[in-house]
């Protein structure tokens, strides 16, 4: 979970608070 919280950019639960969604930043090369 540490490496997900480190990439996310933004996330939060929906409101029924049954999902996770996240929206993940790819670094670059």
């Amino acid at each position: 979970m540490l490496i997900v919280d480190a990439l996310a950019e933004d996330w939060g639960t929906s409101r029924d608070g049954k999902r996770t969604w996240c929206t993940l930043t790819v670094p670059k090369t």
